[in-house]
């Protein structure tokens, strides 16, 4: 799935520390599948890595909305 290829992308970026390549692929994987929480996470580290906290919130307790347990 497209989607999936786009946030495991993302989080390969996330991890060499290319945060504005990381957050193109979590945020066009996030237009295909908006309720992904997986994707959410990572780009809410990749926020809170940049310091952008409001931003890392939003889609941190998004992602908690959607997978309370996880």
């Amino acid at each position: 799935e497209h989607a999936w290829i786009l946030a495991t992308l993302g989080e390969a970026k996330r991890m060499l520390g290319d945060y504005d390549g990381a957050l193109k692929n979590l945020t066009t994987a996030l237009e295909l599948q908006p309720h992904n929480a997986w994707t959410l996470k990572v780009r809410g580290a990749v926020y809170f890595a940049l310091e952008e906290f409001a931003k890392a919130w939003s889609d941190l307790t998004a992602c908690v909305a959607i997978e309370p347990h996880d």
